[in-house]
């Protein structure tokens, strides 16, 4: 017997469901929709490698992958 959070993508639950509802309702947002990674934007200080770090609920790791991403784009790599 398969339970409701126990579909064939593996564990779930009605929060996942939420979430993939509102990932689907987004999408068909239009281009004109930004996509905001402000979170934590200020906090960021370098560690001693020089690498931004922050707290772990901001958003500086998906800054830096849309960053990286551009930096590809542009570089056509």
């Amino acid at each position: 017997m398969m339970y409701p959070s126990e579909a064939e993508f593996g564990f779930g639950s009605p929060d996942d469901a939420e979430a993939w509802n509102r990932v689907q309702h987004c999408v068909n947002g239009g281009t004109d929709m930004p996509i905001l990674v402000n979170r934590g934007l200020g906090r960021e200080k370098p560690n001693d490698l020089g690498q931004q770090t922050s707290h772990a609920t901001d958003e500086t790791g998906m800054r830096e992958a849309y960053a990286m991403w551009k930096r590809m784009m542009i570089d056509g790599n």
